[in-house]
């Protein structure tokens, strides 16, 4: 199988994840849930694959290894003793299992696949134009899940937007100074995880596969 059959079959394969998954939240959660960027960046990778776009890789995996990660290592923490840092109890309570597990499936298969990309494209820096267009695009979903967060009564937390979603253990409080603390560190976090691990680990791949 050359790469393009590859990366084609992986993007009809991830947009229908989507498609289903967003189907069932649908039914379960409501239209909100469909802005998580979990669920977000499920759709955006399936556009990479068909476009065979780098950048877009570049751009998931940096948000993936910090706004996804910590989800993942809380569900497994979860799964084996029962304990959650962003209390996924009250995300799932009364939910059916599959929906749980399927929510699971959606966090996982982000990082390992965008790494496995990483081993079929040449590394390449990405434009200033897309960088600055990723950053005013985040705050963008940022702010409309504040919005709709705001209108279904904080009844969600879209995107921690209204705050943080283990205030629990870290509180930064909420509002619209919430709001803007947290789009600083999105934003210097997504940066610091572009150029610092995103960019030297694909030129390392790319050293050891040659």
């Amino acid at each position: 199988m050359n790469k393009e059959h590859f990366f084609k079959i992986c993007g009809y394969v991830l947009f229908a994840f989507w498609i289903i998954s967003s189907i069932i939240h649908l039914k379960y959660s409501g239209a909100s849930t469909l802005f998580w960027f979990c669920n977000i960046s499920v759709a955006i990778l399936a556009v990479a694959c068909f476009e065979r776009s780098l950048t877009l890789v570049y751009f998931i995996l940096a948000q993936s290894l910090f706004f996804q990660s910590p989800w993942v290592i809380d569900w497994l923490l979860y799964f084996t003793t029962g304990f959650s840092f962003f209390n996924l109890v009250s995300f799932y309570e009364g939910l059916p299992v599959y929906f749980m597990m399927l929510t699971f499936i959606r966090h996982t298969i982000t990082i390992p696949l965008c790494i496995i990309f990483l081993f079929l494209l040449k590394p390449r820096i990405p434009t200033k134009w897309a960088v600055l267009l990723w950053m005013f695009g985040t705050i963008g979903l940022l702010i409309f899940s504040y919005v709709l967060s705001i209108q279904a009564l904080y009844a969600v937390n879209i995107n921690c937007a209204t705050y943080f979603c283990a205030s629990g253990f870290i509180d930064l409080g909420t509002g619209l100074g919430y709001l803007a603390l947290w789009g600083l560190i999105v934003m210097v976090v997504s940066l610091f995880s572009l150029y610092v691990l995103v960019l030297p680990l694909h030129r390392v791949i790319m050293k050891h596969s040659l």
